[in-house]
């Protein structure tokens, strides 16, 4: 631990402190989380910006721009939490550590006004109809989003500078996975400035206590109007529609008050629970509340859904001839139903996420293990896998853009060194190997003889039948070569 003018340099973030297969089972959990927050959030915004009529509705230019507050949320913490889950690094500096102190603070203090906004768009729609599209016009939106960003960052600037020009002592561990405001104060060195203590209470009466009021007093509002004014089929589509919003609260500010309002210490190990829920889950969870039951969201998919035939369609009648030849192919991939679509589409998403997450996850451990660094077979492996993210990127993005497949050429000159390469390690194995020897031997060589398998397999399957193949058949074999990319790494 170092120490300068009586202060630590650095933290160590225990994070979570558990064995190994927990710690693997953890991170492939929250990775696969994190890229579907992220996947969903950054969804969202592209269909809000290409479809010009939700981009000029209020409700949805808040979305969208809380989607984005959700990806910066998400890349503020998580990324730190799975380098350090994969690696055991634990170490963070003293400027790392209050750089993302303030950076977390803010973001959450930008959502309660964000929150807040998004509160009062539903109060104004449902109170005061014949006034909202005049009061709630696309440039208020936009001032009230601006609001939000600013006061949100402003609202921790004083506080989390008091923080930092405050003694750290000893001892520099944080039982936490990040450096938030409790577990940070835990290691603040006596006394305790009385300003750091009003600020502190006076930002959280007014950024997170006052918040809160103002929702509930919105939504209350809401609720007293549905019940007197509406009949019973409108109450019951406008009481669907702010359940949403109501749950999306819930889930934020749930956790927090579990946190902030307990008097006492809390367990170190519910805090953690409770900082995952709103920092990883809840970003995930947000868009599918606010998108799974909205018309308005499945119509804008349908729209431009619609888009791209016309374009493509377009493409077909413009289709230039240069020298007998044409110029645009089209590309038909799986002819099948829009939900056979989405299936697929959401499989292979999670294969190629996955597949990525594996991959370079070895190139990481290869590099920064000196010992297997020194290894041949595992500078193989490395390079290996950074040559399956090559492939991976080089189809499967455009396969997942329109399901379509890319053609791959084979040689079978490859084939035969291959075979021949294993053939002649296999016989050395029979003819000069002791029993014991053998086994482990095979068992080496039984990996690498699984991702040739994976891989020349179904290209045989494509390549090697003679004939015309069925083309469903050829584009299963296909994806099957793409499944090896996920295959290998496990083995």
């Amino acid at each position: 631990m170092q120490l300068t003018n009586g202060t630590v340099q650095e933290f160590i973030l225990l994070g979570f402190e558990v064995g190994q297969l927990q710690r693997l089972l953890i991170l492939v959990f929250f990775t696969l989380l994190y890229m579907l927050a992220m996947a969903e959030n950054i969804t969202i915004i592209i269909l809000v910006v290409l479809d010009t009529h939700l981009a000029r509705l209020p409700m949805y230019i808040f979305l969208s721009n809380f989607s984005w507050l959700e990806i910066c949320y998400l890349n503020t913490n998580i990324p730190r939490m799975l380098l350090d889950l994969a690696l055991s690094n634990k170490i963070i500096s003293f400027s790392s550590c209050f750089l993302q102190f303030y950076i977390f603070c803010s973001l959450g203090s930008t959502e309660c006004f964000f929150l807040s906004s998004m509160a009062l768009d539903r109060y104004l729609a449902i109170c005061h109809p014949l006034r909202y599209s005049q009061i709630m016009s696309p440039n208020f939106c936009y001032v009230l989003i601006i609001a939000s960003w600013v006061l949100g960052f402003l609202a921790y600037i004083v506080p989390v500078t008091l923080i930092s020009k405050m003694s750290f002592c000893g001892p520099n561990v944080i039982d936490h996975f990040l450096c938030d405001h409790g577990p940070i104060m835990a290691l603040a060195c006596p006394p305790i400035p009385k300003a750091l203590i009003i600020c502190q209470i006076f930002m959280d009466v007014v950024v997170i206590l006052g918040n809160i009021v103002f929702v509930v007093l919105s939504y209350g509002s809401v609720i007293v109007t549905l019940m007197k004014n509406s009949s019973k089929g409108n109450r019951v589509k406008s009481f669907s529609t702010i359940s949403f919003h109501l749950l999306v609260v819930t889930l934020f500010y749930g956790p927090l008050a579990g946190m902030y309002v307990n008097p006492g210490e809390a367990d170190p190990n519910v805090t953690k629970i409770v900082t995952l829920c709103y920092t990883a889950i809840t970003p995930f969870l947000n868009p599918l509340i606010y998108c799974l039951r909205n018309d308005q969201m499945k119509e804008a998919l349908l729209r431009l859904w619609r888009r791209k035939a016309v374009f493509l369609k377009s493409e077909i009648d413009s289709m230039q001839f240069t020298n007998g030849t044409v110029q645009v192919f089209i590309l038909l991939g799986f002819e099948v139903g829009q939900l056979q679509r989405l299936l697929l589409l959401t499989f292979f998403t999670l294969i190629y996420m996955l597949a990525m997450a594996e991959n370079i996850t070895i190139i990481i451990l290869v590099v920064l293990d000196t010992h297997l660094a020194r290894l041949p077979m595992y500078i193989f492996l490395s390079n290996f896998s950074w040559l399956e993210i090559c492939y991976l990127n080089t189809n499967i993005p455009r396969m997942l853009l329109d399901l379509a497949l890319s053609n791959k050429i084979i040689s079978f000159s490859n084939i035969v060194f291959v075979v021949l390469s294993y053939g002649s390690v296999i016989v050395t194995l029979m003819k000069n190997s002791s029993k014991g020897n053998r086994v482990k031997s095979f068992s080496t060589i039984s990996l690498h003889l699984l991702v040739v398998t994976l891989y020349y397999g179904p290209a045989a399957g494509i390549y090697v039948k003679l004939g015309v193949a069925d083309p469903y058949v050829t584009k299963i074999f296909y994806r099957a070569c793409k499944m090896e990319f996920f295959l290998q790494a496990f083995s």
